[in-house]
């Protein structure tokens, strides 16, 4: 389903967890390719380009934005911030510590891709850290925050945030781009772990963008 029009049929919490399900499936990947790692093969280095295309646009300008941006601001404004301040900031921290993981896990994976296997010892480190901190930022939202916002938040106050993400995803991101990006998730996801996940996946992304 096209990103905007999926992102109007769902409210904001429904959103955001249908996008951790692409990221984690990533992070399902970086385990496979991890353990690739620890065997002694090599992966191939598009493959690792490609999932830095997905983290730095689909996880971060996309995921990420949207939350600080849009939502947090909003349910602050909308719940006693007193109550609800603390929690949107630990929040805003783990997003700062996860951007730090994901800079240096980043940094090895494009030194890997220039050819230099001295860093290959502290990639390996990179890929569990980085997803072993994302897996479980993205728990503590499902069952922390998320409840709290659907709870706080009004119906009518919700529309408005999933047409705010839609005005978010068209002018800052790119339609386009969104839904590229979550078949080339399903691409490299049905390579590394043997899926079927989506069998309308157009050939031409998989072959093109994602060479599985």
């Amino acid at each position: 389903m096209v990103a905007a029009i999926r992102s109007l049929k769902m409210n904001p919490v429904g959103i955001l967890k249908n996008e951790h399900e692409k990221i984690i499936l990533m992070l399902n990947v970086l385990d496979k390719m991890r353990g690739q790692f620890r065997e002694g093969a090599r992966v191939d280095k598009e493959h690792l380009q490609n999932m830095l295309r997905f983290f730095d646009i689909y996880y971060r300008q996309n995921h990420h934005n949207k939350e600080e941006l849009i939502l947090f601001p909003a349910f602050l404004s909308h719940t006693n911030p007193k109550r609800t301040g603390p929690i949107v900031e630990i929040m805003q921290n783990h997003h700062e510590e996860g951007n730090l993981y994901y800079s240096r896990f980043k940094y090895h994976v494009q030194k890997y891709c220039e050819d230099s296997d001295i860093w290959l010892p502290t990639l390996i480190d990179d890929f569990q850290t980085f997803a072993a901190f994302l897996r479980k930022h993205i728990l503590e939202e499902e069952k922390v925050l998320f409840p709290i916002i659907n709870s706080h938040i009004s119906p009518d106050m919700q529309k408005r945030l999933s047409q705010e993400f839609v005005k978010y995803e068209l002018e800052q991101v790119g339609i386009e781009k969104l839904n590229e990006l979550e078949y080339l998730a399903m691409g490299i996801a049905e390579y590394y772990l043997k899926l079927d996940l989506h069998k309308s996946v157009p050939k031409s992304v998989l072959a093109g963008s994602c060479p599985c």
